[in-house]
């Protein structure tokens, strides 16, 4: 989490930088453009310097976490009150479909479904 904070903060401020770069040029647009040649970065060592050591290197050293007032324990699970039930409740049935009152007559033949068409014609055999 703290990773990537740190990389939206780097790309903001990277962001904002790019911008200020380009309002000043836009603005300097207009004047006689100004070019400045960047100094060679001075590698001769000069009398009297001292020779820089090397940082060395540290291990990554977390800082230290503030002590809760309090002893951590862990949070037991709550306890199922009379209101809870342990049991999940069975789902409850649909109401049965009311069957049709017999007709008086007896109960009717149930129509033949169509005959499928073979695609040749029926001619009576």
């Amino acid at each position: 989490m703290k990773t990537t904070r740190l990389c939206f903060v780097l790309l903001v401020m990277a962001v904002v930088a790019a911008a200020d770069e380009a309002a000043v040029a836009s603005a300097s647009a207009d004047d006689k453009p100004v070019v400045v040649a960047p100094k060679p970065p001075n590698t001769k060592p000069q009398p009297g310097d001292q020779p820089k050591k090397p940082m060395p290197h540290q291990p990554y050293q977390p800082k230290p976490q503030p002590e809760p007032d309090h002893p951590t324990k862990p949070t037991p699970h709550p306890k199922p009150t009379p209101e809870q039930p342990t049991k999940p409740k069975p789902m409850p049935q649909p109401y049965p479909k009311p069957k049709p009152e017999p007709q008086p007559g007896g109960p009717k033949p149930k129509p033949k479904p169509p005959a499928y068409s073979t695609g040749t014609p029926d001619h009576g055999n």
